[in-house]
């Protein structure tokens, strides 16, 4: 294959090495792509290069053989902009506008006490920048005080759940006091996700890598789109998704979380159903929607009950099974003076419809 003047590399989310050849003129043309696996083995795919100034290019699926086994090769955003800076741990080019939309986290309030919060920056991969962060910390903590509210998804704008931190912010101009202010200021929005008095569900478009595959581990329960990806990918450019790797433990436990943080190998939504980092793998244009489906199937229940079972299993995790039981123990007598478990049982007790929820705690 004839080199055309320029190339870059990137990242396929099977973890595929992808030369990109172009010519050094940005007229549209056709070109073509070399795939080499673990293996060496070569493979093409052709590409359209798009738009004067900003190199973009589509990449359709492709599937070759390769020492017998057949590999998917597939980038869940069609489009990527080759070559300027890098957002994220996951490796994908930045997009070619640097504006930056003037709300990053935008909040609905939906019917049957479900609330979205979308992350709202697609030109840079709904990246986890300070600012961001700090507005989905904000997020959280509005949500938090409403008390109709009984169950959170949290989804990405466009093809992107999130990419993750954004690296311009983590390199050393920028300070040891600038770095640790990202890091402090995520490890307290995770916490304080974690802490949420009501179940979060995130809804995953898209690659959801470093701390963005540490946003999903972090919400109580997932739903992914078949084209997700997720990422541990910090080893990969010199450094451990070691925050990350605090909320995928407790997700999918150590062995597994090991295998993803020293490879910092992407996987498809269908492994991650299987690790048990996503309860459902839906098609890509459900994927909100079955996230609302299963909020709003677990929003129809009473409020404090949701609120006290998710702090009993938070609670009961860090313990053990002695002090768990102890603990759960004393959750069920006071659950038990709740008055909608009193009108629920007395309700079940006398085989007649559940009664409408209160929704408070008395």
């Amino acid at each position: 294959m004839a080199m055309y003047g320029s190339s870059e590399n990137v990242l396929s989310d099977e973890g595929l090495a992808i030369q990109l050849q172009f010519p050094r003129s940005t007229r549209d043309c056709a070109q073509e792509a070399l795939i080499l696996d673990s293996h060496g083995s070569l493979a093409h795919v052709n590409l359209s290069l798009l738009l004067s100034g900003y190199h973009w290019i589509t990449v359709k699926s492709y599937r070759y053989k390769s020492d017998g086994c057949s590999i998917l090769f597939q980038i869940s955003a069609r489009r990527v902009a080759v070559p300027f800076g890098r957002c994220g741990f996951g490796l994908f080019r930045r997009l070619s506008s640097t504006t930056q939309p003037t709300q990053l986290v935008l909040t609905e309030a939906m019917d049957a006490g479900v609330h979205v919060l979308t992350l709202n920056n697609e030109k840079r991969a709904n990246c986890l920048s300070l600012a961001m962060i700090r507005e989905l910390n904000a997020a959280i903590k509005q949500v938090k005080e409403m008390p109709e509210v009984r169950v959170v998804v949290i989804r990405g704008a466009g093809r992107f759940f999130s990419a993750g931190h954004d690296l311009k912010e983590l390199i050393q101009d920028k300070g040891s006091g600038k770095q640790a202010e990202v890091f402090s200021a995520c490890s307290n929005m995770m916490v304080d996700l974690a802490k949420l008095r009501v179940p979060s569900i995130a809804a995953v478009s898209g690659p959801a890598h470093a701390a963005g595959c540490q946003l999903v581990a972090t919400c109580d329960m997932a739903v992914a789109g078949t084209s997700a990806t997720f990422a541990t990918p910090g080893i990969k450019i010199g450094l451990f998704c070691s925050t990350p790797a605090v909320a995928l433990i407790r997700a999918i436990g150590m062995r597994p979380a090991k295998e993803l943080l020293f490879t910092g190998r992407a996987i498809s939504a269908t492994r991650a159903y299987e690790l048990g980092l996503v309860n459902r793998v839906v098609p890509d244009a459900q994927v909100l929607e079955s996230a609302l489906e299963l909020a709003r199937e677990v929003a129809q229940h009473s409020r404090p009950v949701l609120v006290m079972g998710k702090q009993a299993l938070n609670a009961q995790a860090s313990l053990d099974i002695e002090e768990s039981y102890d603990l759960a123990n004393q959750v069920m007598l006071e659950n038990l003076e709740l008055t909608d478990a009193q009108k629920g049982i007395q309700a079940f007790l006398n085989k007649e419809p559940m009664p409408p929820w209160t929704h408070k705690k008395d």
